[in-house]
């Protein structure tokens, strides 16, 4: 018989070894791995600034004179200017050729993350027709990292562009502003991790705005910063004047203000009720607010108030009922959800639904004994409307006092489930909604069917499994299911399905054993079904030994075709 000569075998185990290495390297390198992730987090947290005014640079460009571009952020991100030059207004002119701004020294610190929100402004005047960069942020190489950009295209449109790969939002604005006017661009970014949201504004005027998906990234993958040209080389050099360039970020996002609303509880229909309205805006932006009245009235926008400034807004309300108020905020980035409700009672109220206590069950011809309480809100004496179910029922019977528990004598003469309804009113006739409670007259057997259970009879520990528990002859009443799963777990389902269908429900041992599954039915009336059993065996797992061999495997495809290649080698 032919065998594979011992030296090539050796080599060939060595080359098995040799590649199960690279691959795992190669996964950790290429996939994603959560411990690569929160090592970077620990890096952003170190290199990233915290910014408590929020203006991270603004290069003013008022210095006329000089070959720096001064930060008056007070952070001192200051440019080196190449070959731009000053115009009598103070603005920077670039050629289109070789001029640009150098901010690389600051790029960590003026980059943005993925969860940041910006506010760009600047003004700039052009008459080109070629492409050209007013904002750059780059790698070290155009096409692999992420990118931050600002430019006016050869159609005089304004392009804003962030992101890596396929992975970008990319946004043009409609009009074309290469006309040789001065223009003011304003650009919002709002972030989450679900997406990122881009405004363009040109001349006070919203221009175009798209909403996306972005793919992570954060400041510490830029490594150059330019004005006037393409960071990550000598490409796309811009021509015109920029004037003002301001570069507001919030770190982690910025946050929409807090509203709080102060008032009374309590008012008369046609009666004008005041409330004053204060606002807080953590980031200090003045905001405006949005008011729904709980009556079908929604204010428009009001504002903008500045952040803890307090004003005053009344409203009307026609009829009697609790009303619930709330509002809503924005600032010039984002808007909150609504608030809290602040509820308020207008005219006399509806004494509240009864509650019911008593029996659930009796027989028939017995005297059953019921409780009824309801309590109003302007403390009314109040009167009773129960409905027995078998064609009888009390009348209106009062007055009583608010919230005082009244009694109640009824007996049925036939077998049956009976429900029994109640409605309160107070002395002006306001009623309630009716309450109900089921009861059942003779017949006191469980009528409650077996349940059939149906699942895996052997396991391992640590493991969920799941069975089928089915109830024979349910008749639609509302019932639930009680399982004990034998190892102190006792668990109770509410059993909605048709008859026949089964619902499923799974559990994990812990330990390993023998556990006797266990299952009941209970009625609404607190009736019992019959216990059921099933048997299922947890025995010590032996694969524990294996574990690390099958998560290899599982993780690592390219193992299972190198296990064969070497067992037919061998």
């Amino acid at each position: 018989m032919y065998r594979t000569p011992t030296l090539f075998k050796k080599t060939l185990v060595i080359g098995v070894i040799a590649l199960f290495i690279g691959v795992c390297v190669f996964q950790n390198i290429s996939g994603y791995d959560k411990k690569s992730n929160i090592l970077l987090i620990k890096k952003i947290a170190n290199y990233s600034p915290i910014n408590y005014d929020y203006i991270n640079t603004y290069w003013k460009a008022c210095e006329c004179n000089e070959t720096t571009l001064w930060d008056c952020s007070s952070h001192n991100y200051n440019g080196t200017i190449y070959g731009a030059n000053w115009d009598p207004g103070c603005c920077l002119d670039f050629d289109g050729i070789d001029d640009y701004v150098d901010l690389t020294d600051h790029v960590k610190e003026i980059a943005i993350n993925k969860t940041d929100d910006c506010n760009i402004t600047f003004y700039f005047k052009s008459i080109s027709t070629s492409d050209g960069i007013i904002l750059s942020y780059t790698g070290n190489y155009y096409d692999w990292d992420p990118e931050f950009r600002i430019e006016l295209k050869e159609n005089g449109s304004i392009l804003f562009k962030f992101g890596k790969l396929m992975c970008y939002i990319e946004l043009f604005s409609n009009g074309t502003y290469n006309d040789g006017s001065l223009h003011f661009v304003k650009i919002l970014l709002n972030q989450d991790y679900a997406s990122s949201t881009v405004e363009i504004y040109i001349d006070g005027n919203l221009d175009a705005s798209v909403t996306k998906y972005v793919c992570d990234f954060y400041n510490t993958d830029f490594d150059k910063a330019t004005i006037g040209k393409r960071a990550s080389d000598n490409s796309d050099f811009f021509k015109g004047q920029i004037d003002e360039l301001k570069f507001i970020k919030y770190e982690g996002g910025n946050q929409p203000p807090i509203i709080e609303i102060n008032g009374s509880t309590y008012g008369e229909t046609y009666h004008e009720i005041e409330f004053s309205i204060i606002i807080y805006d953590s980031e200090g932006d003045e905001g405006w607010i949005k008011i729904d009245w709980g009556d079908g009235n929604i204010t428009d926008w009001l504002g903008p108030y500045k952040s803890g400034e307090q004003f005053n807004i009344s409203h009307t309300w026609i009829y009697e009922g609790a009303y619930c108020i709330c509002g809503k905020t924005k600032d010039f980035w984002s808007e909150s959800h609504w608030s809290e409700c602040l509820e308020i009672k207008i005219g006399n109220q509806s004494p509240e639904n009864p509650t019911i206590f008593g029996p659930k069950y009796g027989d028939p011809n017995e005297e059953l004994t019921y409780y009824f309480t309801s309590s109003d809100y302007e403390g009314d004496d109040l009167y009773y409307f129960i409905d027995w179910d078998d064609g009888n029922n009390t009348d209106w019977i009062g007055p009583h006092p608010s919230n005082e528990t009244i009694t109640n004598i009824h007996s049925w003469s036939e077998n049956g489930t009976y429900e029994i309804r109640a409605k309160a009113k107070d002395i002006w006739d306001k009623e309630s909604d009716w309450s109900s409670y089921l009861i059942k007259i003779g017949d006191f057997n469980n009528d409650t069917s077996d349940i059939i259970i149906k699942g895996p009879t052997q396991g391992r520990p640590r493991i969920t499994y799941y069975y089928n528990f089915t109830i024979v002859d349910y008749d639609g009443e509302p019932i639930s299911i009680e399982i004990d799963w034998g190892d102190g777990t006792i668990q109770e389902f509410f059993y909605e399905p048709e008859p026949y269908q089964y619902v499923t429900i799974g559990h994990c041992w812990l330990k390993k054993g023998v556990y006797i599954i266990q299952a009941r039915t209970k009625d609404i009336f607190g009736f019992f079904g019959t216990w059921n059993e099933f048997k299922v065996n947890i025995p010590r797992s032996r694969a524990r030994s294996l574990y690390l061999y099958h998560w290899l495997f599982d993780r690592i495809p390219m193992l299972k075709i190198l296990q064969n290649l070497l067992i037919l080698t061998i």
